[in-house]
Parts: C-alpha cells; sequence; structure tokens
C-alpha cells in the first residue's frame, strides 16, 4: 500500500510540473503572438500614413522636387521591426548580446550599452565619430548611415515601408485607397503642387527586392558568417564592403580586405588618400592604427615589388608632405620601410630606406625629424628596424655616398 502511495504521489508530483511547463510554454507564445500583433497593428498604421503622404512631392510650375521632412521615431522603428522580421523568415541567427557587442565593437568601433535605454545607434559614413541620432533622410550626398538596433540584435537602412513591404498583396485594402487619394495640392506658399504615389513607381518592385536582399545579407554576412552572402555583396553591394574597410577600419576579415585590395586602384594611384584608408586610420581619440594586414597581402602578390617600389616613392612623399602631427608621420614611415625591408630582397632593401634616410632625415651626420621619433618610440619594436636604420643612415642611397667612404 506505501508503495502504490508513493508511486502516485511521484506521478501526480510529475504532472504538475508538466502541467506548469505547458502552462509556460502557453503563456510565452501567447506573449510573442501579442507582441508580434502589436507590431503589425503599428506597421500597418505607418505603412498607411506613408502611402497617403506619397513616395514624392513636386512644385508643378518649377518642376522641383520638394525635400523629403525628417524621418519620425514611430517609421524607424517600424522600418526596424520590419526588416527583423525579414531577418527572422530567412534563417538569420541572433546573436547573444555579448557576441553581437563583440562583433560591433570589432567592425564598427562603437560601444553597445544593452542597459542604457536608447534601442538605436546611428553609424554615420561621412563621420564616423559622430553619435548624434540621425533623423534626416538619407541623400548620399552630406548624409548617408546605418542603424544598429540593439533590441533585434541586426543593422539595417532606414527604408519607407512601401520600399521594403510588398503592401500591394500583404495590406490590398490600403493599396485600393492608395490609388483614391487626390494628387493635387497646395503648399503653405499657395503653390500648385502634385504628389506622387508609390503605386507609380515604375521599379518599386525590384527596388524593394535589392533593399530586401541587401538587408539579408548584410547581416547574415557580418553576424552568421555567411560565405554565399559576402559572394552576394560583392557582386551587388560594393560599396558596403569597401565602407567596411576605408571608412571604419574594419581589416580582421582577409577575404573582405582582400576583396576591397583587389578592387582598389593601389599603383599609380593619383589619389593618394584613398591609399591610406588601406594602411591606416585614426580612431575618434586620434590615436593611429597602422593597418599590417594589408601589407601581409601585398607581400602574397607576384608583383609586390612594385607595390613596394610605389609605395617608397610616391607614399612615403606623399605622408611626408602631409599635414599629419610628426609622430604619426614617423609611425606609419616606419611600418612600411620595415615591411619593405624584412620582405624584399636586399639591393631593393637597401636603396628604399637608404633613398629615405638620405632624402628626408638630412643624411648620414644628422639626427633628423624622423630619427628623433624612431628613437623616442624605441623603434616601436618592429623587427630589425633599428638596425636597418642605423644602416640606412650611413649609407644613404648609395649613390651620392657610397658605403661609409667620405
Amino acid at each position: 500500500m506505501k508503495r502504490i502511495i508513493k508511486h502516485f504521489l511521484i506521478l501526480s508530483f510529475f504532472l504538475q510540473i508538466v502541467s506548469c511547463k505547458n502552462e509556460k510554454t502557453y503563456d510565452n507564445k501567447n506573449e510573442k503572438l501579442n507582441i508580434s500583433l502589436n507590431e503589425s497593428k503599428m506597421i500597418k498604421e505607418i505603412l498607411n500614413k506613408q502611402l497617403k503622404k506619397g513616395a514624392k512631392q513636386y512644385i508643378n510650375e518649377a518642376g522641383v522636387e520638394l525635400p523629403q521632412s525628417d524621418i519620425e521615431m514611430d517609421e524607424l522603428e517600424a522600418c526596424m521591426e520590419s526588416e527583423s522580421f525579414l531577418l527572422s523568415s530567412n534563417n538569420f541567427k541572433t546573436l547573444t548580446e555579448i557576441e553581437f557587442s563583440n562583433k560591433i565593437k570589432l567592425i564598427f568601433d562603437r560601444t553597445i550599452d544593452f542597459k542604457s535605454e536608447k534601442k538605436l545607434i546611428f553609424v554615420n559614413y561621412f563621420d564616423v565619430c559622430d553619435r548624434k541620432l540621425n533623423l534626416s533622410p538619407v541623400n548620399n550626398i552630406d548624409n548617408k548611415g546605418i542603424y544598429i538596433s540593439k533590441t533585434n540584435k541586426m543593422i539595417f537602412d532606414f527604408h519607407y515601408l512601401p520600399e521594403i513591404i510588398d503592401y500591394k498583396s500583404e495590406y490590398p485594402k490600403l493599396y485600393e485607397e492608395e490609388k483614391k487619394y487626390l494628387k493635387s495640392f497646395k503648399n503653405k506658399n499657395g503653390s500648385d503642387c502634385s504628389t506622387e504615389y508609390w503605386y507609380e513607381i515604375t521599379d518599386l518592385d525590384s527596388d524593394r527586392k535589392i533593399n530586401n536582399q541587401i538587408t539579408i545579407n548584410r547581416n547574415k554576412y557580418l553576424f552568421n558568417d555567411n560565405n554565399q552572402s559576402f559572394i552576394w555583396l560583392q557582386k551587388n553591394d560594393k560599396y558596403f564592403l569597401e565602407s567596411l574597410v576605408k571608412i571604419f577600419g574594419y581589416v580582421k576579415d582577409k577575404q573582405l580586405l582582400e576583396f576591397v585590395l583587389n578592387n582598389q586602384k593601389f599603383i599609380n594611384n593619383s589619389n593618394l588618400e584613398d591609399i591610406s584608408s588601406l594602411l591606416w586610420h585614426k580612431t575618434c581619440d586620434k590615436k593611429l592604427v597602422f593597418h599590417k594586414e594589408t601589407l601581409d597581402l601585398i607581400n602574397e602578390k607576384k608583383n609586390k615589388t612594385e607595390y613596394f617600389i610605389f609605395l617608397n616613392d610616391e607614399y612615403l612623399r606623399f605622408i611626408d608632405k602631409s599635414e599629419l602631427p610628426i609622430s604619426q608621420k614617423a609611425e606609419i614611415i616606419a611600418n612600411i620601410l620595415n615591411f619593405i625591408a624584412l620582405n624584399s630582397e636586399e639591393n631593393l632593401a637597401f636603396s628604399n630606406m637608404g633613398s629615405f634616410a638620405q632624402n628626408f632625415d638630412g643624411g648620414r651626420k644628422t639626427e633628423g625629424k624622423y630619427s628623433k621619433e624612431f628613437i623616442k618610440h624605441n623603434f616601436y619594436n618592429l623587427k630589425n628596424f633599428k638596425k636597418q636604420w642605423e644602416d640606412a643612415k650611413v649609407d644613404g642611397d648609395g649613390v651620392a655616398y657610397p658605403g661609409n667612404i667620405e
């Protein structure tokens, strides 16, 4: 009898646990469903508002497009939620808070604080140190950037909802109502104006497809290490990939850096600022970060000697004449000279560093501005650089004063 009672108690306890678990699962599903319904309601309301406003507005007589008004916060949040739905339906794996914050720090050098009430961060392509949440319409001329969603752990461009939602099929009633809206109106100055509605834009379907593919592939590449997405971006979103390296200084992905380097005119490029973006960048606290990773890739090329000659003859001259502080000029020059010397045939290494020492540091008898910086910073702890430089100061370029002959 005791055994039966014992089994009964165990069974009752087990059933209670299962019941609680099922109730909890049901509550979680209901909670998610309610959140989803609320978000869908918000998206529908914002979509309706944007459809009423139209895609573009013009002054009839002048044929001039009226400027877009600033993005409203609810529009930005609706875009964010729509993009999040898109990612979740395309097998995007959401990272943990730690994983996501580490990735954002590595790629964009932005620190994510999940305890902060901020939902969104704006990353400004034209000013990477700008920390304001920009709500001005993107025009790609003086305003361009992406948003980081802390809530959804993703990045996205702002788009008006008709640019990312197939509202004709998903919200057919709104689509039918849109076609009834009046096209003509007067602005506050009394000028006759007209509205171009979203349904009138010829390429909207194809633009929408590209917009959504960009969101999917950027996020799957950066946060899921998806190689297929990386391949897609190479063909369809080259500017974004280049910006990761050349604007944000992200050089830890060898495949990415190699793609950007191979698509960049390097040797004899008259735009040496462009070359600089591959070789170094400054942090927001003005510290210099040298990209040795770029030189490592150059060193793998069959024609690396051509690159080295260009760097020594043209690029170092450019750095010497630049407005950088002498401390940063010296650090860049030291890294390049040392790398070339370590990875060149002896005569080229001798010629390159000796020529620079003679022409830009006062020759053998002068402790020039670069020598002073190199000594001050212990030759940056670069391999063999102290000896390389001291020999170069003695020998020069081997033409004006060969060897140790006075």
